[in-house]
């Protein structure tokens, strides 16, 4: 199981897993590579465009769009607070220095009363200064004051005076002074004064300011060139921003090894997916993994997206046929879970070969997603041209969508057109996938949902002579195959694959029908006259046979697995305690010689084909000695380590005892006797 199991991975088919990665790999880096290297311009600042240069992909010209937003930022006016008392302050101020020095008169002037006096009225004015002030009558200090205030009004009356404009203020305070009737004296100490003395009455709010900045940049969009739009017209002349735009976005060759992505970040990233892949296919798909045709399958469609990739990109991400990968997969694999695997890894190798933005990305994750849910429960070929047109129907939502939030509105110049290439990408998807399903059928002889539904409808050769030749036998399989088919359901299998390989796993029973009980109607059993070691290569016979007949016929090897894996390599118990009895002493060995089984399915039909065996050798059988024949089944295959590979879980085991036992409780038919200390691996052993 596979909480134990270790995945069998031979030194042949390590080196041909390899060789498929390899040669993939080279093929895929090549063609991003020239894809990305023919984008890729020549141009220096100063030269004239030959031609039009078209964005490849969506481009954000990251430096203009800077540019816009820092003129927007700082074209946006500061945010000042207005302080109301600030001209009376000031006038306050003017009127309580005049007032001072009127009552100075009588007192002795020093340097010590000078400073005293021009730190109580914050000025800076000299001993002379003050003495020529007290010297003055009344009338004169009072024209001195008058000038002053008529200074302070005209400032603050004619415009809002701004705390960094200071300097300026005091200039026209001074030319306003300079032009009064007051001697030079008298000029010079009231223009200090009145500088001295203006207040600012508006005062910077940083907060505010830095909100108004903000939401002026934030007003700038992105310049933004979709793709296909034209970057530079033919005949510009490039400059330095031009040429920067460029090499951000990998358009501008200065060397052939000067490009960062496709000659050292791409193959690193592309051997990194792979490496990721290859690990998860053995851990989880081991059965994927060995399967080299299917691989080299999924190779081939993938490097087909690729290519047309490569040339729908120059025109519109959404001629990308996204969903084609995946649909096959589905479709090679008759698996949902398993595509989903695959696209686990197909999106991303698929970006960075691609170099796709964040749009396009999304539009491929959601393509591929929608083509392998309608194809989860395919049941006819129609059902493909259903899923084509359901991929368009998202894809053109997709368009929609994806132009609606980059541009806030879905009427844009492109948006018909790309519409139209949305519609186109998923038709051509539904022809694609059904010619390549076409081909894996015919040419490859390999497994498709329909040729499943075809193989199950009992229609083939080998089917048609088992139930001539072999009636029981086919009544048996019909059993395991219902039995299969509910198991895989329930833990997430493929069930159709289930019941097709139950159908297939006995047909080796054809050619020697009568030695095996269920088909003896009652009769002698044959083998009970047979030596223990024929009996027991007569049994064994029936895998090889049955191999050889699927081979014969052109069974696709997926089926013919689950011949070889219905019996593993358990061990033919009844017949080698027999021969222990009679005394045997060949060199027959007591094992089948098949191989071990690895997915659910192949898993499943092995204990299927045990159990129904067993339970049809009960008596009287009821809801009881049922389980117990379950449950000595499934510890008798895990004892003897046939389901050391298998992908089955413990809680998938408990869910397949689970629907084994419903399903028997409605089906059973009772078998050929045998004694009861033996019956029971006779009865498997045969089966």
């Amino acid at each position: 199981m596979k909480s134990t199991a270790k995945p069998t991975d031979s030194k042949r088919g390590s080196l041909l897993r390899f060789g498929l990665y390899a040669v993939f790999f080279v093929i895929v880096f090549s063609i991003s590579y020239l894809g990305i290297v023919p984008r890729s311009l020549s141009y220096s600042a100063g030269d004239v465009a030959l031609d039009n240069i078209i964005a490849p992909k969506r481009i954000v010209n990251e430096r203009l769009t800077e540019n816009l937003r820092l003129q927007a930022e700082n074209t946006t006016a500061p945010v000042y607070d207005y302080i109301v008392s600030a001209y009376s302050s000031a006038t306050e101020k003017v009127v309580g220095f005049y007032s001072g020095v009127y009552e100075m008169h009588d007192e002795y002037l020093d340097e010590a009363a000078v400073k005293a006096a021009n730190s109580v009225y914050s000025l800076e004015l000299t001993l002379e200064q003050y003495s020529y002030l007290v010297n003055l009558s009344q009338n004169e200090l009072t024209v001195m004051k008058n000038a002053s205030l008529d200074a302070l009004n005209s400032i603050y009356s004619t415009s809002e005076v701004i705390a960094s404009h200071l300097d300026v203020y005091r200039m026209m305070a001074e030319e306003y002074i300079s032009h009064t009737s007051l001697n030079p004296t008298q000029k010079v100490i009231a223009s200090s004064v009145v500088k001295s003395y203006i207040i600012p009455n508006m005062i910077l709010n940083e907060s505010a300011t830095a909100l108004a900045r903000k939401a002026a940049r934030d007003s700038v969009y992105e310049v933004v060139y979709e793709t296909g739009q034209t970057i530079i017209n033919k005949g510009d002349v490039l400059t330095e921003d031009d040429i920067q735009l460029l090499k951000d976005n990998n358009l501008l060759r200065t060397s052939f090894m000067d490009m960062t992505v496709s000659s050292v970040g791409l193959p690193a990233l592309m051997l990194l997916i792979l490496f990721l892949f290859d690990r998860f296919l053995r851990i989880f798909h081991p059965d994927i993994s060995g399967d080299a045709p299917g691989l080299i399958c999924a190779g081939v469609v993938y490097i087909l997206v690729l290519s047309l990739g490569q040339i729908g990109m120059d025109t519109s991400p959404f001629l990308i046929p996204a969903a084609l990968f995946p649909m096959c997969m589905c479709m090679i694999y008759s698996s949902a879970p398993k595509a989903s695997f695959f696209c686990l890894f197909y999106v991303p190798l698929l970006c960075v070969c691609l170099q796709f933005d964040v749009d396009t990305a999304v539009f491929v994750l959601i393509s591929s997603a929608v083509g392998i849910i309608n194809l989860r429960n395919i049941r006819s070929r129609s059902d493909i041209i259903t899923t084509g047109f359901r991929v368009a129907a998202v894809n053109v939502v997709m368009v929609l969508v994806l132009t609606l939030y980059r541009s806030g509105s879905v009427l844009t110049a492109g948006i018909f057109r790309n519409t139209f290439y949305a519609i186109g990408n998923g038709a051509a998807c539904a022809l694609a996938v059904s010619i390549i399903c076409l081909i894996w059928e015919n040419v490859f002889r390999k497994l498709t949902p329909f040729r499943l539904l075809e193989m199950s409808g009992a229609n083939d050769r080998p089917i048609q002579e088992l139930i001539t030749r072999a009636p029981g036998t086919y009544h048996h399989s019909l059993i395991v195959s219902n039995l299969s088919e509910a198991a895989a359901i329930s833990v997430g299998g493929n069930p159709l694959l289930a019941r097709v390989g139950a159908y297939y796993h006995d047909i080796g029973k054809i050619e020697k029908a009568m030695y095996f009980s269920e088909n003896q109607a009652g009769s002698v059993n044959i083998l009970d006259n047979l030596a223990p070691d024929l009996s027991a290569k007569i049994i064994k016979n029936h895998v090889t046979d049955g191999m050889a007949i699927a081979t014969h016929s052109k069974v696709p090897s997926e089926v013919v697995r689950f011949i070889e894996t219905h019996h593993g390599t358990s061990e033919i118990t009844y017949f080698k305690i027999k021969a222990d009895r009679e005394g045997y002493a060949g060199e027959e060995n007591f094992h089948y010689r098949g191989a071990l089984p690895v997915s659910r399915e192949e898993s499943i039909v092995m204990l299927a084909d045990s159990v129904e065996a067993a339970a049809r050798s009960l008596k009287n059988p009821d809801a009881e000695s049922l389980k117990n024949v379950i449950d000595r089944i499934f510890e008798k295959k895990i004892g003897e380590g046939q389901l050391e590979q298998s992908m089955l879980t413990f809680a998938d085991i408990d869910r397949v005892k689970k629907e084994f036992y419903e399903v028997l409780l409605n089906i059973y038919h009772q078998r050929v006797e045998y004694p009861d200390a033996e019956k029971e691996n006779k009865i498997d052993e045969e089966n």
